[in-house]
């Protein structure tokens, strides 16, 4: 990943649509709160 994405809008898109891919697509799970969080921790440690 590369490093400082967090400072940019696109940066953070992609991460954000990577994201949904794997809660939303690949374990059908639609849950806006467990997505926030989840970018939350990726944002912070990543």
């Amino acid at each position: 990943m590369m490093s400082g994405w967090q400072n940019t809008k696109a940066g953070e898109r992609e991460v954000q649509k990577a994201l949904r891919k794997v809660i939303y697509v690949k374990y059908q799970v639609k849950d806006q709160d467990l997505f926030d969080k989840a970018f939350g921790y990726i944002r912070q440690y990543y």
